[in-house]
């Protein structure tokens, strides 16, 4: 039986590039407003695949998203060499030119994890060094995601927990003399994560059924999560899906969000840096909405559980001195 969100480079599997970031060089050259948008979906190649005869440590992994990458330092630890191929949104545009140190790495790689929305490079860079032995978790199939779905999942905290174990037994696999170590890992990783869930559910007891805007998807799975109800338009936001450039009547009716002060938030990203969020921003400030930013994608320096917790304390430090 094949298992899900599990192949490797024998197969054939096709995912569309996410114009995600590419809008932004629209919105220079157009000279408008314009909001980033999601990537589609890939289609999964799952198979089961053997480890190596002999495998020297530390083992080259690949996250192909920086989040992936963190949860493989976080649960491979000293066993694992990480890189990650993406770590600013805006270079999603031109993945399909990485550099040749990530060439490199993703070709010497026995461990990949790649999200399976909006990030389709992964899979000519795999055909172009395919390994027999090499493993490859695709996180939109693992997970049961569909190419509708938003492609930032990690912002989805029902995601991360199925994509930790997945990474887990991936390893114990390819080095079954170290599974007590890696399980030791997955055990410290799920204890870190339950200060973070309850936050959320913290916030979701005090903040559910509040009213916000959005300038970007990215935090619409955590927002859901949170209880608060996402009052962007639905032709705006569903442009933003499609990668389109939003029409002027759903950018006014997200203006007038702002103007009627019909909503108590605005989240923005930081990361993305849209002429559209900028006027946004400056809207919303106009009118005393309060704006926090979040990031599409893991800061430097911060491991997913830190990242996750400072945003959502900004955003619960924004709304009590805003109540």
């Amino acid at each position: 039986m094949q298992t899900p969100g599990l192949r490797d480079n024998s197969g054939v599997g096709v995912s569309a590039l996410s114009n995600k970031w590419a809008l932004v060089m629209v919105w220079l050259l157009m000279a408008a407003p314009v909001v980033s948008s999601c990537g589609r979906a890939a289609t999964p190649r799952p198979s089961a695949v053997s480890p190596p005869a002999s495998t020297a440590l530390p083992i080259p992994v690949v996250g192909v998203e920086n989040v992936y990458g963190n949860l493989l330092e976080q649960l491979g630890g000293a066993d694992v060499s990480v890189t990650s191929l993406v770590v600013n949104p805006n270079d999603l545009s031109a993945s399909d030119t990485l550099s040749t140190p990530d060439r490199s790495a993703m070709a010497d790689a026995v461990l990949v994890v790649e999200n399976g929305l909006g990030d389709s490079f992964v899979n000519s860079m795999l055909d172009v060094a395919p390994a027999a032995t090499r493993t490859v978790l695709d996180v939109a199939s693992l997970t049961g995601q569909k190419s509708t779905a938003n492609p930032d999942l990690w912002y989805d905290l029902s995601v991360i927990p199925t994509v930790a174990q997945a990474i887990t037994q991936a390893l114990q696999r390819i080095v079954p003399s170290q599974s007590a170590y890696f399980s030791a890992n997955l055990a410290k990783f799920e204890k870190s994560m339950k200060p973070l869930q309850q936050l959320v559910a913290q916030m979701k007891a005090s903040d559910g059924g509040l009213p916000i805007a959005t300038v970007d998807p990215a935090f619409n799975d955590m927002a859901a999560a949170l209880g608060m109800e996402i009052q962007t338009p639905a032709a705006f936001a569903a442009a933003l899906g499609a990668g389109q450039v939003p029409s002027s009547s759903a950018i006014s009716q997200e203006d007038a969000l702002l103007n009627s002060k019909s909503v108590r938030l605005l989240i923005d990203d930081a990361q993305l840096q849209s002429p559209l969020g900028a006027q946004l921003e400056q809207l919303a400030a106009k009118n005393g909405v309060p704006v926090v930013q979040i990031t599409a994608l893991e800061p430097p320096g911060l491991s997913y559980q830190q990242w996750m917790t400072d945003e959502l304390l900004t955003i619960q430090t924004t709304l009590a001195q805003h109540s």
